[in-house]
């Protein structure tokens, strides 16, 4: 794989996704610790060469969770219970897995998200909560989108 190739860039991505969740969700706590650990470690944007701004770092750990939230759901749930909240119903969690997604990829692509969506479907149950964003329309099929 070569820098500019599409399969470099997405394991990059992936990579610093990964990196952004356990900074901010595992080892900070807030977005201003994140950014100081990733930047304590030279982590870097490698097109500007200037560390990743809190938004990009929120942006990446959303986009962590939405694509790993089997794995990442004991985490939260853990992190939560500290704070005093109890089991988290599947109903919820499933909501808020499907705002984070709708925040971190539907936001930057249309696409992206119909991709996820079609890898998890169990999301499209809640087909309420995005319709008007990716353009169903009265038959509730999808726009083309390019």
């Amino acid at each position: 794989m070569l820098p500019g190739d599409y399969d470099y860039i997405m394991q990059r991505r992936l990579h610093f996704d990964r990196m952004a969740f356990e900074a901010w969700i595992l080892e900070g706590g807030t977005l201003e610790k994140a950014y100081g650990i990733l930047e304590k470690h030279g982590i870097v944007n490698k097109r500007t060469g200037r560390p990743y701004t809190q938004m990009g770092i929120y942006q990446a750990a959303h986009r962590y969770i939405a694509n790993n939230h089997q794995q990442v759901r004991p985490i939260l749930e853990n992190l939560w219970k500290e704070h005093g909240v109890d089991k988290v119903p599947d109903e919820v969690w499933e909501k808020y897995i499907l705002k984070i997604s709708m925040n971190s990829l539907l936001r930057s692509s249309k696409g992206r998200f119909l991709n996820w969506l079609e890898k998890y479907p169990e999301f499209t149950k809640y087909e309420y909560m995005y319709a008007d964003e990716i353009g169903l329309n009265v038959d509730r099929e999808v726009k083309k989108y390019e």
